[in-house]
């Protein structure tokens, strides 16, 4: 038998409030997490950087904070920066940062089973991530995962992946 972790599902599920100030028409793209170099915020910054830039409804909000905070606001190139928020550590409101995403992006390098995920998840947020983040008892790996309740796969935009692969850009 086994048993992951869990989430509440009276805090995290898809129905209640969202974030207004982030329902403007934009695709609202999320991570959640420390500021540590194992949890791939650096390469999220660099490959929301080439996508947003073909894209211009792409907005990036990261929750999250950490001693490298000002390094990863250096990473921002000066144009996008309206387009990336830095919303600080957040604990109460994290459901509401979950359904107002459209994705959550989670490209961790190292690392144990994300909370992270399950939260998204719960909120019906779908997540892109690396493989060591999904277990192989769930499913087979590079493949698609099925969505809530074995439902059809989660999908984002196609270009979106794109930011994740080619030549001289990073992948995940």
């Amino acid at each position: 038998m086994v048993i992951l972790n869990g989430v509440d599902t009276k805090l995290y599920h898809p129905e209640g409030p969202r974030l207004p100030e982030f329902l403007d028409g934009n695709f609202n793209i999320l991570y959640v997490g420390r500021f540590d170099p194992r949890k791939g915020l650096e390469m999220l910054l660099k490959a929301f950087a080439r996508l947003a830039r073909r894209r211009k409804d792409l907005r990036l909000i990261i929750v999250g904070f950490g001693p490298l905070e000002g390094r990863y606001r250096r990473l921002v190139p000066l144009d996008l920066r309206s387009r990336v928020i830095f919303a600080g550590r957040v604990d109460e409101e994290r459901p509401l940062y979950y359904r107002t995403a459209h994705v959550l992006c989670f490209p961790a390098k190292k690392g144990s089973f994300g909370i992270t995920l399950l939260e998204a998840m719960a909120c019906g947020t779908p997540v892109i991530t690396t493989d060591l983040y999904f277990p192989p008892f769930c499913g087979r790996r590079g493949g698609p995962r099925p969505g809530p309740g074995g439902g059809p796969p989660l999908s984002c935009p196609p270009d979106l992946g794109l930011a994740f692969s080619g030549s001289g850009g990073p992948s995940l």
